[in-house]
């Protein structure tokens, strides 16, 4: 993970950046609706020291909160102590 944190950092996403727009393209054409993060400080907080998440998994959790989403789709384990989220498991 390292030498690719590397990599980007001096070279930046050129490498695949078509294939983020090839990527983009398929969600829309799926219907694919793309949620901007929620975030208030208090609920963030709340949600962090409730579900001992780490911040980034709390702004998702919130994230789905606020937007009514029941179900996730991670290879995060954590998201298991959210009562509200069914998490749907992925194969690696």
């Amino acid at each position: 993970m390292k030498a690719f944190r590397d990599h980007i950092a001096r070279n930046g996403y050129s490498f695949c950046e078509r294939d983020f727009k090839d990527f983009y393209n398929v969600l829309e054409i799926a219907k694919v609706d793309i949620f901007h993060e929620h975030f208030d400080k208090d609920e963030f907080i709340l949600t962090m020291t409730t579900y001992r998440l780490l911040p980034n998994d709390a702004l998702i959790t919130a994230t789905c909160k606020h937007h009514g989403i029941r179900k996730i789709a991670t290879f995060d384990s954590d998201f298991e102590r959210v009562e509200f989220l069914e998490v749907i498991e992925l194969e690696e």
